[in-house]
C-alpha cells in the first residue's frame, strides 16, 4: 500500500512540472466555447489549421483578451481593443473577449451597460483560462494566421498601447504601426 501511495503521489505531481507556461512562438491551444449569443466558437475556424473541410476557412490574426467584469484595467482595455478592431478589421484582424469564471447574466449585464461591441466568449468554468495559463487579468494573446502565439501581454496601461499597436501591425504585416490615427 505504501508503494502504491508513493507512485500515486508521483503520478499526480508530474503534470504540474511537465507543463511549461505558454510563450511567444508556441502553437496556440485550440478550443471551443459558446459566445454570449449562444453561437459556437472554434479558434481553429479563424487561425491555424482548420477543423475540417466544411468549417470556416478564414485565416486571421486573432487577439484573445481574457477579462472579467470586476477588473478595472480590463474595462480600460476594452475601448482600446474596439478602436483597434475598427482600424485593422479590414486587414483580417479578429478580436475576441474571453470572459472567465463569472455567471452569464453578470457578463451580459456588463456588456449591455458598457455597450461592448466585440464578440464575447463565455468561459464559465475557466477551462480556457487554465488552458492558456492565465493568472492575471487582463491577459492578451496575439495569434498569427498560422496559429502561433506572437505576443502575450498582461495588464493594461497607457504605456502598453504603443507596444500593442506595434505587435498588432507586425502580426498583420504592417510595418511600424504606432499611431492608430494613421489607420483612418
Amino acid at each position: 500500500m505504501k508503494i502504491f501511495s508513493f507512485f500515486l503521489g508521483i503520478f499526480l505531481t508530474i503534470p504540474a512540472y511537465a507543463q511549461d507556461s505558454l510563450k511567444m512562438g508556441d502553437r496556440a491551444p485550440t478550443f471551443y466555447l459558446k459566445t454570449l449569443h449562444n453561437n459556437d466558437f472554434y479558434l481553429s475556424d479563424y487561425c491555424g489549421k482548420p477543423r475540417n473541410k466544411k468549417s470556416k476557412q478564414e485565416r486571421n490574426v486573432v487577439i484573445l483578451s481574457f477579462w472579467a467584469t470586476w477588473c478595472k484595467p480590463c474595462q480600460e482595455e476594452i475601448p482600446f481593443l474596439e478602436e483597434i478592431q475598427g482600424k485593422f478589421g479590414l486587414d483580417s484582424l479578429r478580436i475576441f473577449l474571453v470572459a472567465s469564471g463569472e455567471e452569464k447574466q453578470t457578463i451580459e449585464d456588463s456588456v449591455f451597460t458598457r455597450v461592448i461591441s466585440l464578440p464575447v466568449l463565455f468561459d464559465k468554468y475557466s477551462r480556457v483560462k487554465r488552458l492558456y495559463q492565465v493568472e492575471n487579468l487582463p491577459t492578451l494573446f496575439i495569434i498569427d494566421r498560422e496559429g502561433t502565439i506572437r505576443w502575450i501581454k498582461t495588464g493594461f496601461s497607457e504605456q502598453k498601447k504603443e507596444e500593442m499597436l506595434k505587435n498588432v501591425g507586425r502580426s498583420l504585416g504592417i510595418p511600424e504601426t504606432t499611431d492608430i490615427e494613421s489607420r483612418q
